[in-house]
């Protein structure tokens, strides 16, 4: 996974997570106040691209027909990274090795 695509996997999952948590402390928080911290935790995590962030958007812009290098410029994302998400969309088997490995000198390049 890229590293947005770890960040939005996590936020989902930490998000998630942290809505079951609060909501099982009852006696500590009333609703107003759990619903106004989560509503803070969820703001933050949506500036910060850990919720909808730039995978999301970048499926959101291929799927309505834009262009790989358009879609680039807009979210200022590697090349090789929209390629493997539009990859991804169209059911390509993904490969073992990610293009952030390979940008990182840390895997040899993979056929498609």
């Amino acid at each position: 996974m890229s590293k947005n695509e770890q960040r939005e996997a996590l936020g989902i999952y930490l998000y998630n997570y942290m809505s079951e948590s609060v909501a099982k402390y009852k006696k500590y928080a009333d609703k107003e106040t759990q619903y106004r911290f989560l509503a803070q935790v969820k703001n933050w995590m949506l500036e910060n691209n850990w919720l909808n962030g730039k995978i999301n958007k970048a499926q959101e812009l291929l799927s309505q027909d834009m262009g790989l290098h358009e879609v680039c410029q807009e979210l200022q994302m590697p090349l090789e990274e929209i390629e493997y998400i539009f990859l991804r969309m169209n059911d390509y088997e993904p490969t073992d090795v990610h293009p952030d490995n390979i940008v990182a000198g840390k895997a040899p390049l993979y056929n498609l």
